[in-house]
């Protein structure tokens, strides 16, 4: 089968609801201070301007810091919030989805 006459293998996505720019802007943000104590009042934990959704808790904020961000904190390469976290999975799931091939056309992996 020629090249012109195969059919095209891999996901296709239609922009659906999709709104302009960055997704992420539409939701609300705040600046928070992330901060872990033990049981006798030591900080064990803390990172300060660590942007979440408006909407989260202080426990959600804590979670996600300690755990989830990236890089030694003070430092450029730190995640600066939830923002950060899910432009890293989502660049990364699309960078493995492109290698391998996954999209049916390179644009399809633009779609958000």
């Amino acid at each position: 089968m020629s090249q012109s006459t195969a059919t095209k293998q891999g996901l296709k996505f239609t922009p659906f609801l999709a709104v302009s720019g960055d997704p992420l802007d539409e939701l609300t943000w705040k600046k928070r201070d992330a901060i872990i104590q033990d049981a006798k009042g030591n900080v064990v934990f803390k990172q300060p301007d660590v942007e979440v959704p408006a909407g989260w808790s202080q426990t959600a904020t804590n979670i996600v810091a300690s755990k989830y961000l990236h890089g030694r904190i003070g430092t450029p390469e730190r995640e600066s919030g939830v923002r950060a976290l899910i432009k890293r999975v989502v660049g990364t799931i699309v960078r493995w989805g492109v290698a391998d091939g996954y999209f049916e056309e390179s644009s399809d992996a633009l779609i958000i």
